[in-house]
């Protein structure tokens, strides 16, 4: 049946299926940022157990079925200050709804009954004009879109007050971009949630509770039923104490059933009921989790590990860069050094060599960045995703200055 169809109340006769928990629900591709894309098995007892967990952490609100066989929501107190009040709550849904940011999250808000604003392709003026609108409360993105909404001139005469809770995820976000999003709107908190497609979509953020310290720079704690352990980079049977940098490893009913046609990516990453996601963490003595970045993006220059975020971090604080990316090239015995994009910010130019000195001063120098290319843009998956695998190609391929 066409959708056009079904919508104008056509004969629609659902098929006669017997769906079990350990059943597909539905294919989601990784964002392939780091490498080729792959489909993973998420099943119907992931996507559920997901979407329970953020009706209890992020909107605050007890899940159980009633006794003809319904959900039911018992918001607790302060419920209603997540912008997610079951009834009287509204979203403005940007990510493509093949993504998990979208596909999960609107499980979550429908559950609550929030209003699904669907905006189409992104557009910052566009975007602002929907929040007033429709008086959106809660919303998620990723550093992308939170950067473009920050910095949009519309931003300081739309009405935003509505908005309760601004969300980001997909990707880290700076605290240039987080600090301006703050100002931009006053009435909302922000938070920092982590999750990956391999685990459905959450798997931690920050609390939301009234007296809960929110603290720059982590992604919160492990949502519901969810733990996490961080591990040794090179021998994972060691387990790292807080403040220790490593692998971090998740477990719970939001972990997902492995990789379509890949057995052996599959077995190696899911382990023993637990998933390996790629990132390099740490945790504080409080158990707050702080992402340093991908496995994939640490490059390690004359033995040294070294951490294209925290570079990225300190590029935008410089006031010519509006958004930067490390990569690493290749430096042959030495390992590989750091290369940084930039892209300027309104009315600035770019000074490479001042720029490579503002970041020199303070870091160490093994840490320090070798070139800077400045570019127009970065190369973004539809998720918002900075694609990291573009930007190596471009390096491997550009000539050295």
């Amino acid at each position: 049946m066409l959708f056009d169809d079904f919508v104008a109340g056509g004969d629609f006769a659902p098929a006669d299926l017997t769906i079990t928990p350990d059943d597909i629900a539905h294919l989601a591709f990784t964002g392939g940022t780091t490498g080729v894309s792959k489909g993973v098995r998420v099943l119907h007892r992931n996507v559920v157990a997901n979407a329970t967990q953020m009706i209890g952490w992020r909107a605050g609100s007890l899940v159980h079925e009633g006794g003809d066989g319904r959900v039911v929501l018992t918001p607790l107190d302060g419920a209603g200050d997540r912008g997610v009040e079951p009834g009287n709550a509204a979203t403005i849904v940007v990510s493509p709804l093949f993504h998990a940011h979208a596909l999960i999250n609107m499980s979550f808000l429908l559950m609550c009954g929030a209003t699904q604003v669907l905006a189409g392709r992104f557009d910052p003026a566009r975007m602002l004009e929907l929040v007033e609108k429709h008086r959106a409360t809660y919303i998620t993105g990723s550093p992308a879109m939170w950067h473009s909404l920050a910095f949009h001139p519309d931003v300081a005469t739309r009405d935003v007050s509505s908005v309760r809770v601004l969300s980001s995820g997909a990707a880290p976000i700076d605290r240039v971009t987080l600090e301006a999003l703050s100002a931009a709107f006053p009435s909302s908190r922000v938070v920092e949630g982590y999750g990956l497609t391999e685990a459905t979509c959450l798997v931690a953020s920050a609390p939301l509770t009234g007296g809960a310290d929110y603290r720059i720079g982590s992604v919160g704690v492990p949502a519901y039923d969810t733990e996490i352990e961080i591990r040794d980079l090179t021998d994972p049977t060691i387990v790292m104490p807080a403040g220790e940098r490593g692998a971090l490893w998740v477990r719970g009913p939001q972990v997902t059933d492995g990789y379509l046609g890949h057995p052996g990516i599959t077995a190696k990453q899911y382990v023993d009921g637990w998933l390996d996601t790629g990132d390099i963490a740490y945790t504080d003595g409080d158990g707050y989790v702080f992402i340093c970045d991908r496995a994939k993006d640490m490059l390690i220059y004359k033995g040294y590990n070294v951490y294209p975020r925290e570079l990225e971090e300190i590029l935008v604080r410089h006031p010519a860069v509006s958004e930067a990316a490390v990569v690493g090239r290749d430096a042959g015995s030495v390992g590989q050094e750091p290369v940084a994009f930039v892209v300027p910010a309104r009315g600035h130019d770019v000074d490479a060599d001042e720029l490579s000195a503002f970041v020199a001063e303070q870091v160490l120098p093994y840490k320090k960045i070798r070139d800077v290319i400045v570019v127009d843009g970065l190369p973004t998956s539809a998720a918002g995703k900075i694609q990291k695998v573009e930007l190596r190609r471009r390096v491997a391929t550009a000539p050295r200055v």
